[in-house]
């Protein structure tokens, strides 16, 4: 912790694309934004547009205060009599220098007093706690002879507040006409509305919690010399300490400390640098941090003029910062005449790796956090990045071979983390060898920065994560399992890292839309930590409301959500790599450099269909790597319309250099500069249904008393209304009986033509020993997966076939409302995911006939349950044999056995080889609406050379088609355009022989 005289612990400043570059060397200011008109997103803009501020409201008055609304309009509100108080209310949190004005008093001798606080909590005549000392902040004494005004001086400047009370220490009357207050924030922003870059979605409470991070790093960002004084006056405040170099610098919080603490700087740049720009502050911070280095190395645990040292965590996050500013800046001279105590920097590090292959933690001083020291998985972490980080800043010095030992030691280091820390059992890292902690901020270190070796340990490790939530957010098991969003900012990270982007939202959500939310809160920034019922941390009315280590839902929802960050220094190489999780638009953009900018947008509709435009027009001289979020499907992309990939191969596009996938994305590498628009259809649905309706739909559904184990009659009711389909009751049966909606129509799976069925589980409760909510793929009592939460087990499962509860999936002990439930039968095997992200697959041996079933059940008699679902839509390819009878051959084209084709069958002798021009049409290709749909041909060519053929739709204009010669079945996929209803897709080829045709499979 923060060795305080009050032991207080500190606080850490850690798909429509455009991205923005800024040039080598340059450093963004941010005093002017880019952007005039108005926009959607303005609404959820907390920064003030004028540097002079009033109150938007009366909160509260006691004793002879008259007319108390008037001063907000300048008109006369009276105090008479000792302790009349008014109390006034900003609307958010503001800071700065504070201005009274009367227009008379009952004599010379009257005296008003001024107390700050930044939580309703503390309202009242006695300013919160902001000095760090055993004396009381108190209130400020202003006198009233007459006609006149008071502003606060300098050096009592509140740097955070959003509540005021003005009261009467004298025994007459005041009259006071205006409050007002000149913003000290943000010194540089001659506009402190006009951000650089944005971030806008479907969701406005995550468009709210990204500006509210914003704003908070704003009120965080002072004039190096309005500081707070260390050591701390007797009583009452001081804000005019020199803490930093230059004109503006980023601190840890707004009322205090007003002090550069690195740890703080590992949230708030990022979230700086993707939304104000501003990455001025932090070379001003770290040039103040460097200038304190102790001649051993060692690096400031808290920087003037506190000036504490033995942190060696926060020295870490001093080297990560610098690393992360270059990156940030491409700003090389200031890493020029940093360079060399950096590298002490280091090497006081790495001298500390003991015989383990660990750092041995010495310097045990860290940001409130219990059993620091040792070989501590956090600062191991820590390490690892700064050592991988480190290389690439040697590189750009110069030096190859102190990356190579850079690199080394970091790979040395991630083995003996694995080897030492991590628990299988468990599913995370240990805290340091044989501890039972499993902390918060190590694991989530390990997955955000690297250092966990496998993507199974990194699933596991977010698995584990969300096992600390509860109804306020995700305990800190290091900090006595109270909530501190610093360690929980670096768990949001991991989260995405991760690939489990809903449970990153689900946790934006929970956690930082309480503090946003919460009554006692200022309603626009975020807390430095809070208990784990809700109520503050660090004694209360000490606790910063406005601190720029809590601020990381604003770096994750640009970076990760919208997807866009920097590889390499300003942003020469960059990525755009969304995690839509389950939003449906999200868009924004980027400052790389100065004149340089990407901007994103993307559309996930509820179909499946998904569109991302990225224009990097301006960022001249880039290269670009865009990912496009599969969601568990193979894809065919178009990039403005044309077919790029085919599923499995890039078929060319100017100004790409290459493409390849992996289980989650399309990578398109080497994207330069343009504006390019990248898409795929929407998937064939089958069968949907939004439960909007007043009564259950009899022409899909049929409703049956079925269970996992009974299917007696069980008092358990199906109903429809408000887009819900509510499954609740008590049941009257022992064992898990239940009502079911059961699909009257049945559905095939194979892996060319997979089953999706999707479904929104939106809340479960119930009582007794048992109950859950239930989807099935089901064909017979003894054939069926049934995937259900438990909470009797308070997990995630599934039955097969009768033979059990098998696989804790997601341990989500209090979390029983929202999730999302799928399951893909590619032909054999379910696939079974959670909020978009998969867990486990269980092999089946039936794939025809194939019931989708939704249940509420309860275990035994006298329980009971509510399990509401909304928005299904059961999504199959639709494949049509080519020999079947309804389609028309012509010429030499023939039906020809086949054993490895689908139906035993296939059409062949297609096209002109022999003279007889042989041609295949199917017919009857029926799709509900017009559009883009995905083909695949599955297709064999025993020939040693690529044939072709001519398609057409609908006797449209052919396109030629490729087919790879193949010893087996292949595929080759493209997009069609169908119309709505019946269509026939046509193949020949006029100077040579086609493949031959086995199945077409739409979706």
């Amino acid at each position: 912790m923060r060795i305080w005289p009050l032991m207080r612990p500190l606080a850490l400043a850690t798909l429509s694309l455009v991205i923005l570059c800024f040039p080598t060397g340059h450093v963004a200011d941010a005093s002017t934004g880019h952007r005039a008109q108005a926009t959607p997103w303005d609404a959820f803009n907390y920064a003030p547009t004028s540097r002079t501020l009033a109150p938007v409201a009366v909160y509260a008055t006691s004793g002879n205060v008259s007319n108390p609304t008037h001063v907000l309009t300048g008109q006369v509100t009276r105090l008479t009599g000792t302790n009349a108080a008014l109390s006034l209310d900003f609307g958010k949190e503001v800071g700065g220098i504070t201005t009274l004005t009367f227009v008379g008093a009952s004599d010379s001798s009257q005296q008003v007093g001024l107390a700050f606080s930044e939580s309703s909590l503390y309202v009242g005549t006695t300013s919160d706690a902001s000095n760090g000392g055993s004396g009381a902040d108190g209130a400020l004494s202003a006198a009233v002879p007459g006609t006149g005004s008071y502003t606060v001086p300098a050096a009592q400047l509140r740097g955070g507040f959003r509540y005021l009370t003005v009261f009467l220490t004298s025994s007459g009357w005041v009259d006071l006409t205006g409050v007002s207050l000149a913003f000290t924030a943000a010194p540089t922003m001659s506009n402190l509305s006009q951000y650089a870059n944005y971030f806008y979605s479907n969701d406005d409470l995550l468009n709210k919690l990204w500006y509210a991070g914003a704003y908070t790093v704003q009120m965080d960002t002072i004039a190096p010399t309005q500081g707070r004084v260390w050591g701390p006056p007797g009583s009452g405040w001081q804000n005019n300490a020199t803490v930093g170099v230059g004109t503006t610098v980023l601190v840890d919080g707004a009322k205090r400390d007003r002090t550069v603490w690195p740890g703080d700087l590992g949230v708030a740049v990022p979230t700086a640098y993707v939304s104000t720009g501003d990455i001025l502050s932090t070379k001003n911070a770290l040039t103040t941090l460097y200038n304190h280095q102790a001649s051993s190395g060692e690096l400031p645990y808290a920087g003037p003029q506190v000036n504490f040292f033995g942190s060696d965590t926060y020295h870490l996050w001093t080297l990560i910062g610098t690393a992360t500013y270059e990156l940030y800046s491409g700003d090389k001279a200031w890493l020029d005449g940093i360079w060399a105590a950096y590298k002490k920097g280091v090497t006081f590090a790495t001298n500390k790796i003991d015989g383990t292959g660990l750092m041995n933690v010495t310097g045990t001083a860290d940001w409130a956090r219990g059993d620091q020291g040792g070989d501590n998985i956090a600062a191991n972490a820590l390490l690892y990045r700064a050592l991988t980080t480190g290389a690439t800043l040697a590189t750009t010095e110069g030096d190859s071979t102190l990356a190579g030992t850079y690199t080394t030691q970091a790979a040395n280091l991630k083995a003996a983390i694995n080897s030492n820390l991590w628990d299988g059992t468990t599913g995370a890292y240990r805290d340091h060898p044989g501890s039972t902690l499993y902390p918060q901020d190590g694991n989530a270190l390990a997955v955000w920065f690297g250092a966990a070796d496998s993507t199974t340990k990194a699933t596991a490790i977010a698995a584990h994560l969300r096992g600390n939530w509860n109804g306020y957010g995700a305990q800190t098991p290091e900090w006595n399992n109270n909530i501190s969003p610093f360690p929980g900012s670096m768990e949001l990270q991991a989260h995405f890292a991760a690939n489990d982007d809903v449970g990153g939202i689900d946790l934006m959500k929970l956690e930082w839309g309480y503090m946003l939310n919460a009554s006692t809160g200022t309603n626009s920034t975020f807390w430095e930590g809070y208990n784990n019922n809700g109520t503050f941390a660090y004694s209360g009315n000490y606790m910063s409301a406005a601190h720029g280590w809590s601020t990381g839902p604003t770096s994750a929802l640009s970076m990760y959500v919208l997807g866009i960050a920097p590889d390499t220094a300003a942003g020469a190489a960059y990525h755009v790599i969304p995690h839509p999780a389950n939003l449906t638009h999200v868009e924004g953009d980027l400052t790389v450099a100065a004149g340089k900018s990407v901007s994103v947008s993307y559309d996930h509709g509820t179909l499946g269909d998904f569109t991302l435009h990225v224009d990097a027009s301006t960022n001249g001289g880039s290269a670009g790597v865009i990912g496009i979020p599969k969601f568990g499907q193979p894809r065919v992309v178009q990039i403005n319309g044309a077919t790029v990939w085919d599923g499995a191969n890039f078929l060319g596009a100017s100004g790409i250099s290459s493409a390849d996938q992996d289980a989650n994305y399309v990578y398109f590498r080497g994207v330069q500069p343009g504006s390019r628009t990248f898409s795929y259809p929407a998937e064939a649905v089958t069968l949907s249904d939004t439960f909007g309706g007043s009564s259950i739909d009899t022409s899909k559904w049929a409703v049956i008393d079925q269970g996992l184990e009974s299917t007696a009659s069980s008092g358990i009711v199906a109903s429809e209304g408000g887009g819900n389909l509510t499954l609740a009751g008590t049941t009257s049966v022992n064992y898990w009986a239940g009502r079911s909606l059961r699909s009257n129509a049945t559905f095939a799976a194979s892996a060319a033509a997979p089953l999706t069925v999707q479904v929104n589980r939106t809340a479960l409760s119930g009582a007794g020993t048992g109950y859950r909510s239930s989807l099935w793929l089901w064909v017979s009592p003894t054939q069926y997966v049934h995937f259900s939460q438990n909470s009797e087990t308070s997990t995630w499962t599934y039955n097969q076939d009768g033979a059990g509860d098998v696989g804790t999936l997601v341990w989500n002990n209090n979390d029983r409302g929202n999730h999302q439930m799928r399951m893909v039968h590619d032909g054999s095997h379910v696939h079974l995911f959670v909020d978009g992200k998969e867990y486990l697959s269980v092999s089946v041996a039936w794939s025809q006939g194939i019931h989708v079933i939704l249940t509420g059940q309860a275990r035994r008699s006298g329980d009971s349950v509510n399990a509401t679902f909304a928005n299904l839509t059961v999504q199959s390819a639709m494949g049509y044999e080519a020999e079947a009878g309804t389609n028309t051959l012509g010429g030499s084209a023939a039906v020809a056995s086949c054993s490895g084709c689908s139906g035993g069958a296939r059409i062949g002798w297609v096209g002109n080889g022999d003279g007889r021009n042989g041609t295949f049409r199917a017919n009857g290709i029926t799709v509900a609406s017009a559009g883009v749909y995905q083909l695949t041909i599955a297709y064999t060519n025993g020939d040693t050379i690529t044939r072709t053929a001519a398609m057409s739709i609908n006797g449209g204009a052919a396109t030629t088609v490729s087919f790879a010669p193949t010893a087996n079945a292949n595929t080759v996929t493209t997009l069609v355009t169908l119309a709505a209803g019946a269509n026939t897709i046509a193949f020949s080829n006029g100077t040579y022989w086609g493949p031959d045709f086995d199945l077409l499979t739409i979706q």
